[in-house]
């Protein structure tokens, strides 16, 4: 074997071993969007509308997994396409229930409640939401079978109705605690993070699992807030940073025939 033709086997093994590289990341760790709406379909309102689309992050016709249980284990999570996660990814989560139907007709007995997006483009996302009472220790919400050891954005939408407006909710994860301020009493029909949303990132263990804790703030009612957690809708996205883009790739192959050209070169010398 000719050292030219040594060198023809060397290029070709590199630019296999890109390909490699490049198809290999983008199918075993994708980056994935998915969506959680807390819909409910119980006394309040049954017939809850289901929500998809963007909200903060997302885009047009993305779809939503419909939770319609106050609490549940290993609920398997469809992506934002409607397709099964990569991952398997599953979710399991506890509450005092679930409540919704701002704008139901009629309204439900307890008064006339609305939603602060009522009519608007996010109207069925807030229209329900899991809830936890004053009253009740912390609840988990946990992911199993993501990405291991790796970073997750997480959105948090939380909410209440305008009859317990300024309600405040507190998450912990990975040992950090995060909560909403809401300024006033009134809901806001806009999303503004820390008062409608929470936006936070959590770390997988070695097997892909990610849980929180969360709660409301204080007591029942403390100036005129009630203590009760709400969360209407959860987005969990693996940051795109956490992943190498097939560019880097692409240079690690180009620097492999460059090493491989240099040889030939001094082999011809």
């Amino acid at each position: 074997m000719t050292f030219g033709t040594g060198i023809r086997k060397i290029a070709v093994a590199v630019l296999a071993l890109v390909l490699v590289l490049l198809i290999g990341p983008a199918q075993a760790h994708a980056v994935e969007l998915i969506n959680i709406q807390f819909q409910s379909t119980g006394q309040w309102n049954p017939n809850a509308p289901a929500y998809s689309g963007a909200a903060v992050i997302g885009s047009a016709g993305d779809q939503w997994n419909h939770i319609t249980d106050g609490s549940g284990t290993n609920f398997s999570l469809s992506n934002s396409t409607g397709s099964v996660s990569s991952t398997g990814a599953t979710m399991s989560w506890a509450s005092t229930g679930l409540f919704g139907g701002y704008n139901a007709t009629p309204p439900h007995t307890g008064g006339d409640d609305s939603n602060a997006f009522g009519g608007g483009t996010y109207d069925a996302l807030m229209n329900s939401y899991l809830y936890l009472t004053a009253d009740q220790a912390p609840k988990t919400i946990s992911f199993k079978s993501l990405a291991a050891s790796t970073s997750y954005d997480l959105y948090v939408y939380t909410e209440g109705d305008n009859m317990s407006a300024g309600r405040n909710l507190s998450i912990n994860i990975n040992n950090n605690t995060i909560r909403t301020d809401h300024a006033s009493l009134s809901n806001i029909g806009t999303f503004v993070q820390g008062e409608n949303y929470i936006k936070f990132t959590g770390v997988t263990d070695g097997s892909g699992d990610l849980s929180f804790t969360y709660q409301g703030i204080g007591s029942e009612t403390v100036n005129g807030k009630a203590g009760e957690a709400n969360i209407n809708g959860i987005q969990l996205r693996q940051p795109s940073g956490s992943v190498p883009e097939p560019s880097t790739y692409v240079l690690m192959g180009i620097g492999g025939l460059l090493v491989v050209l240099r040889l030939k070169r001094y082999s011809c010398a």
